[in-house]
């Protein structure tokens, strides 16, 4: 779809401003969540949860092993992976320092600092070597990446032959036109993100085999709707710290944008080769 590239460096004042609402609505995650079906009565925190376990639960990590979480936010999943992977250690990024600073104060609460670390990174030039880790994750992070084909020969570079690379992130389904094409690009404009298109095709071009490819679409778009409401209950809590029309704004997108079909989510599996 043709919505335009972020900046990295907007994404990080986007999330220095949003962090705080989006982990008191998301318990602590700052992604969507999955649903096992309709009949599913979990908050939309539980499904946060939910979708940050299915995550962890595919990189595979063990004693030992060092991950990296690509775009780590409040460095929920990074202190998930380390808190129920003895031994593992764990490297966070992201381009928002108050993501960081807020990272990092978790990890000491849970006495976890030695082995889960987090910097403010780009992953479009990552600071580290050749090969330095066995596993990476990215959840609705390549979404914000301006040049989402070179976050991945970046993450790439960094794993070594054999590693595994686990996202979840929002892709293209089909063309989108007419209504649903201006509430996708709304939507892209205001969250300083681009949907993902053709994503085999960049894992191929980027040096990753494709392990598990599904579309996961039924079971969280439902979330964004769930959010505009979490969003409508608290509202009050927060517009002194974001601006009323840009948090009204926000909320009026996320409910339309569960509804679109050309845009939808998945959860991906690849291996670097």
């Amino acid at each position: 779809m043709a919505n335009s590239a972020p900046v990295s460096t907007d994404v990080g004042h986007m999330y220095d401003v949003m962090t705080e609402l989006f982990t008191a609505l998301l318990d602590g995650n700052i992604h969507v969540g999955y649903w096992s079906d309709d009949e599913d009565q979990a908050s939309v925190a539980e499904a946060a949860t939910r979708l940050t376990d299915m995550v962890v639960g595919r990189v595979g990590a063990g004693p030992g092993s060092q991950v990296l979480d690509v775009g780590c936010g409040a460095g929920t999943a990074s202190l998930r992976l380390a808190t129920t992977q003895d031994g593992t250690v764990v490297t966070g990024i992201s381009v928002s320092h108050g993501q960081i600073d807020t990272a990092r104060a978790r990890a000491r609460e849970l006495g976890v600092a030695h082995r889960v670390h987090f910097r403010y990174a780009d992953a479009m030039n990552m600071p580290f070597g050749p090969g330095m880790f066995d596993a990476a994750f990215a959840i609705e992070s390549l979404i914000h990446m301006p040049d989402q084909d070179r976050a991945l020969q970046e993450i790439a570079t960094v794993l070594r032959p054999g590693a595994r690379l686990v996202i979840a992130d929002i892709v293209d389904r089909h063309p989108a036109s007419g209504a649903e094409k201006e509430i996708i690009d709304n939507f892209c404009a205001v969250t300083q993100c681009r949907t993902i298109a053709a994503l085999p095709d960049k894992l191929n071009r980027a040096g990753f085999e494709i392990v598990e490819f599904d579309d996961i679409s039924t079971h969280v778009m439902r979330a964004f709707a769930a959010l505009s409401d979490r969003m409508r209950e608290v509202r009050a809590d927060f517009v002194g710290r974001i601006a009323p029309a840009h948090f009204d704004q926000l909320v009026e997108l996320f409910r339309r944008f569960s509804a679109v079909t050309a845009a939808g989510y998945v959860l991906a599996v690849a291996q670097r080769r």
